[in-house]
């Protein structure tokens, strides 16, 4: 059968295309088809016809994307068409896809876009870094319904509000920059290597220095770690005001701890101390931390059994919480002791037996106690030569800075220990919240700290205020102070008030028992009147004055200035009498009759009549004594009073209604003169 070549070729299919689909078919199957924008009416603004655009986008997985008219896709311009009523409008030019619809719209950035109220919210909640990017994303999301931001969101939007905060300088250069900006008080050290590096700073602020020159009786001192990415660690001066509450003083930073650093540090807060014009408090040393060190080198160096072995050796430099859960602990629990109250006989020859006796030399009442303690110490030990060498060389020579018998007679308003400082410490790294921190973070984290403190203690003012208001104000002893003492200074003298009064006569204890010798141990500590002081006032008749009163605890203005109102005092309680009060018979004249109310003798009283009597017929009383202005008046001559009592005779004779007891009567009978029980039926 012959066959034409042509005829052959036209009925043979190419190898591979046989059943094979097409191109179109086969993107079909891969990606379901993309619906494109309808249509849509036009907008005002190309946003407003962006936005109806993107909202069709989301829902059908795809974003829309606005680009310039002069670019150029798949080599096809894109354009906006502008009609002549000035509105915008959308043509569908092509409607190709080279893809499927995505799974979720989170995919495409420009469904995550942030809205300026997200932006400025974001803003806020940065600047508290103990929020974290994935809550602070949650916060963003709640603020509009439907966002879609994600956590690498919110750290890319954090990084460019900090660099935009940076101000194209480094950490370190803003953070000087904040320092010379703001006109703030500070000191640097340059190193001598490297002039351009530093080794040392110590600055401060506004709110700082105007409560440090207001409370600048008492100073704290410490350093803490951890707090930047440099190991710098970080210095902090803090006070304690009228309130008992916490306030900074000064800050620093310095890289190292050896005595230049220490130098430094401390003529940097002595020449800002001067600038200001704040009196320089007395010194002492934190008890605390004596204890804790004696403690530890007690067990460190002793020779024999009970020492420390090297593995319990702390050397965590960072537990300030811990310490300061310790410095309250140890407040609470420690007093001074006399020397009356040691051993009698030896203690235990160890570590613990020898801090025992530490802790009457430390608490000793008095300065003859202390010595007296501090012998014991050493003859008791004698054998442990490196432990008392240690105490010796190292707080001995300091003694009238740490012994409570010295530092009673400091004016430091009850504080021994150092707790407000590692307060302090913990504060601050609250704000910090990692140890990465560069110096600029830093800086930010103490400024959010004192804005907190200054708005704290304006709350606890406030607070402590209404507590004045209800508790003291009322309260005569305390004359004008009330008004114008604050609330923690009124506490005290309270509690000084209620001693005092145990050793003041009163009618019923004429002679009380007197008070301990005052040592003016209170007075010197708190500058307020002790209870022997308050006793003399209250036996003179003499009211408390402000005078009596440190400055530190003065108002800075009283309350009476906002309010008037307040000077007035409540009307005298006048002595509770019972019933209607009555005058004295011998200075009214008249003689009160004995009530009619009152009981008759049994032999005399009548039985009582069988029924009710008719109710008595009221009458003028004329048997009340004539009150005080009547007496004043008019002279009560005496004939009035015999006619008075000659018509209250009368009417007792006449018109006294007799009522006659009801025979008694049988209730089984019903016969009169016996009862059930003595009836024979």
């Amino acid at each position: 059968m012959d066959l034409d070549i042509e005829d052959i070729q036209d009925r043979l299919v190419p190898v591979g295309t046989l059943g094979a689909p097409r191109e179109d078919e086969e993107a079909e199957e891969r990606f379901p088809p993309i619906p494109n924008p309808p249509d849509c009416p036009p907008a005002d603004t190309v946003d407003d016809l962006q936005k109806s655009l993107q909202d069709f986008a989301r829902a059908n997985g795809f974003a829309i994307i606005r680009r310039n008219a002069s670019n150029y896709r798949n080599g096809k311009p894109t354009y906006y068409n502008i009609i002549d009523d000035w509105k915008w409008s959308f043509t569908l030019k092509n409607g190709d896809h080279n893809h499927g619809p995505s799974i979720d719209p989170s995919v495409h950035k420009l469904h995550r876009k942030m809205t300026e109220q997200q932006l400025t919210l974001l803003a806020t909640v940065s600047k508290h870094k103990a929020i974290k990017s994935r809550e602070a994303a949650a916060i963003v999301r709640d603020a509009v319904p439907g966002s879609l931001v994600k956590q690498k969101d919110i750290d890319n939007a954090r990084q460019r509000l900090r660099l935009d905060a940076l101000q194209g300088r480094t950490p370190v250069q803003a953070f000087f920059h904040i320092l010379r900006d703001s006109g703030l008080r500070h000191r640097v050290l340059w190193s001598v290597d490297y002039p351009d590096r530093a080794d040392a700073i110590v600055w401060t602020y506004p709110w700082c220095e105007r409560m440090w020159k207001r409370f600048p009786e008492v100073l704290g001192l410490d350093n803490t770690y951890k707090t930047n990415r440099f190991k710098m660690p970080f210095f902090q001066v803090t006070g304690t005001t009228d309130i008992s509450s916490l306030f900074n003083c000064a800050f620093g930073l310095v890289s190292n701890e050896r005595r230049e650093g220490y130098d430094f540090l401390l003529q940097s807060i002595e020449s800002i101390r001067t600038e200001i014009g704040a009196a320089q408090p007395h010194l002492q040393l934190c008890i605390f931390h004596i204890n804790a060190n004696v403690k530890m080198n007690a067990k460190k160096k002793w020779k024999g059994p009970g020492g420390i072995l090297d593995d319990e050796l702390d050397v965590n430099r960072d537990k300030e919480a811990a310490e300061a859960a310790a410095i309250q602990d140890a407040i609470d629990n420690a007093g001074p002791v006399g020397r009356r109250e040691l051993p009698a006989t030896a203690v235990e020859h160890r570590p613990s037996g020898f801090y025992r006796l530490w802790q009457y030399v430390i608490y000793a009442d008095a300065e003859e106690d202390f010595k007296a303690a501090w012998q014991r110490l050493q003859d008791e030990f004698k054998d442990q030569e490196a432990v008392l060498e240690y105490v010796i060389g190292t707080y001995m020579p300091y003694r009238h800075q740490w012994a409570h018998c010295y530092i009673s007679q400091y004016t430091n308003f009850g504080v021994r220990t150092n707790s407000p400082t590692e307060t302090a410490h913990k504060d601050i790294k609250s704000f910090v919240v990692n140890g990465n921190s560069d110096l600029f973070a830093l800086a930010n984290a103490v400024d959010q700290m004192l804005k907190n403190k200054q708005r704290t203690y304006t709350e606890r003012i406030a607070e402590m205020e209404t507590k004045t208001r209800r508790i003291y104000l009322g309260q005569d002893w305390l004359g004008t102070v009330s008004k114008e003492v604050g609330y923690h200074a009124l506490g005290l003298l309270s509690k000084q008030r209620l001693i005092a009064l145990t050793a003041l006569p009163t009618a019923e204890k004429p002679n009380p028992p007197g008070l301990q010798p005052c040592q003016v141990r209170f007075t010197n500590q708190y500058r307020l009147p002790c209870s022997h002081r308050l006793l003399e006032l209250f036996k003179a008749g003499k009211q408390l004055t402000k005078d009596f009163i440190h400055p530190r605890w003065w108002l800075r203005q009283p309350l009476n200035v906002a309010d008037s109102l307040l000077g007035i005092k409540d009307p005298k309680i006048v002595t509770s009498l019972r019933g209607r009060p009555r005058n004295d018979r011998t200075s009214s004249g008249v003689d009160t009759p004995s009530s009619s109310a009152a009981p008759a003798s049994s032999a005399g009283r009548q039985p009582r009549q069988a029924s009710n009597p008719a109710p008595r017929p009221v009458r003028a009383s004329i048997r009340r004594n004539r009150s005080a202005f009547e007496d004043d008046d008019r002279e009560w001559p005496q004939e009035a009073d015999e006619q008075v009592k000659r018509r209250r005779e009368e009417e007792d004779g006449d018109n006294r209604v007799k009522r006659q007891r009801a025979p008694r009567k049988c209730s089984k009978c019903g016969s009169f003169e016996h009862n059930a029980r003595t009836c024979s039926d």
